[in-house]
């Protein structure tokens, strides 16, 4: 393609033309941008959502696409995809106006962060962009780099100044975990990790074992909300693998 300003420039008049139709249509002076896989989301993500909606005019949550097999997770023998994510999300987010969600093509939560600052940024000059992280994790220093190398034309605003707190759950959850087999049998568990922390691998094995368990269901509850429970397992295929089981174990009784 034909390069303008007698090459000196690093857009063809094609992208050009791209980024000043994203720059016409952005609509808003600050914007917080949240990556990650989100296998499944669930209420530690969206507190995270809404701590960066407190602070930006639009939060745009970006789904990462990882391909390789050992980046895939599975809640019993369905393998969750970025589609399955997106779906869930959706459910979560419920009526949030100022919050938008799709899936990205890179494979990392990092490489979403730094291709939203870079130079070349669709954002608007003088667009505050938040770069979303938790206190807890290497995110907040991960991103550094990407706010070293930002384009100079917006203003990222310090991760560390700025990172969401860490969302725990109710004590109500460890109180009714700590009266079943799961508390010692937890993802979380094992890895010597707090099981008072948002996980999601501890909820894609609470809602494998609520194909079986009503116990495991109400867990997974204080993960997604209780009313969100059958509609993640639906989402994600579990939903009819529990209601064979019920039945079967309603012939046997």
């Amino acid at each position: 393609p034909e390069e303008i300003n007698d090459g000196k420039s690093i857009y063809t008049m094609g992208e050009l033309e791209m980024l000043y139709e994203a720059i016409g249509d952005q609509g808003f002076e600050s914007v917080a941008v949240i990556g990650g896989a989100f296998k499944p989301p669930h209420l530690g993500h969206l507190a995270m959502v809404d701590h960066y909606a407190s602070l930006a005019d639009k939060v745009k949550i970006y789904i990462s696409n990882p391909q390789s097999e050992r980046s895939q997770r599975f809640c019993g023998n369905v393998c969750l995809t970025a589609d399955t994510s997106l779906s869930l999300w959706r459910l979560l987010l419920g009526g949030r106006s100022d919050v938008t969600v799709e899936v990205s093509s890179a494979p990392s939560p990092i490489t979403i962060a730094y291709d939203a600052v870079m130079p070349g940024t669709a954002f608007e000059p003088g667009t505050t962009v938040y770069l979303g992280a938790s206190v807890k994790g290497g995110d907040i220093k991960r991103f550094a780099g990407a706010v070293a190398k930002a384009d100079p034309s917006i203003n990222v605003a310090d991760p560390t100044t700025y990172a969401a707190p860490a969302a725990e759950l109710p004590s109500s959850y460890l109180s009714e975990l700590n009266k079943t087999p799961y508390a010692a049998q937890l993802p979380s568990i094992a890895k010597g990790l707090d099981p008072k922390d948002y996980s999601a691998s501890d909820l894609r094995f609470l809602l494998e074992k609520a194909i079986k368990d009503p116990v495991a269901k109400k867990l997974a509850g204080y993960f997604v909300g209780a009313q969100n429970v059958d509609a993640y397992m639906a989402a994600i295929g579990l939903l009819e693998e529990s209601k064979k089981y019920s039945l079967t174990f309603h012939m046997l009784s």
